[in-house]
């Protein structure tokens, strides 16, 4: 006999915004993320389902619990979340006037993402010692930002300072 419970349900400050098509593309790369039942309400806000790792189990699916993690912890964020789609570079930004806040744990700011979903980002894999190109998939870009959203949402952005200097981008000539 298999018991049905209800899942606990989260409904979060996280809105995907654009067309109908564009929410239905954010949405379908978040799913890819988390094993919770992600839907929209009539506000576009994001209502999450929570489900237990060991029934995800039972049906022979992989727990995806990094990304179960992320997606449940900014839900429950105080702080709202804007994702929308763009046609320039994905990425993500604080804008609720508390900047600073996004380097102070435990205060955080409000974010936003915007998301490129005909993006082309190409990256280089070695897979026995043969070096590659392959494109990146958007799920992985979206959760990228999230990640970066999720740690201003809390707080716990690096500043350059705390980071010694260690960046990607060569310094101007």
């Amino acid at each position: 006999m298999e018991l049905y419970v209800s899942s606990p349900i989260i409904t979060s400050n996280i809105t995907i915004a654009g067309t109908e098509d564009e929410r239905r593309a954010i949405l379908s790369y978040m799913q890819m993320l988390t094993n919770h039942g992600l839907h929209l309400n009539n506000d576009n806000r994001l209502v999450v389902a929570l489900v237990n790792q060991r029934i995800v189990q039972n049906r022979g699916e992989t727990w995806l619990g990094y990304g179960n993690a992320l997606i449940e912890r900014m839900a429950r964020s105080e702080h709202s979340l804007t994702i929308s789609a763009t046609t320039g570079p994905s990425q993500s930004g604080r804008y609720d006037g508390n900047y600073g806040h996004a380097y102070v744990p435990g205060k955080g700011v409000s974010s936003r993402i915007v998301l490129n979903l005909n993006s082309d980002i190409w990256t280089y894999t070695v897979n026995d010692r043969v070096v590659s190109q392959t494109t990146i998939p958007i799920h992985i870009i979206l959760a990228h930002e999230l990640i970066y959203a999720d740690r201003a949402m809390r707080g716990e952005v690096i500043s350059f300072d705390q980071s010694n200097g260690l960046w990607t981008k060569l310094p101007p000539q």
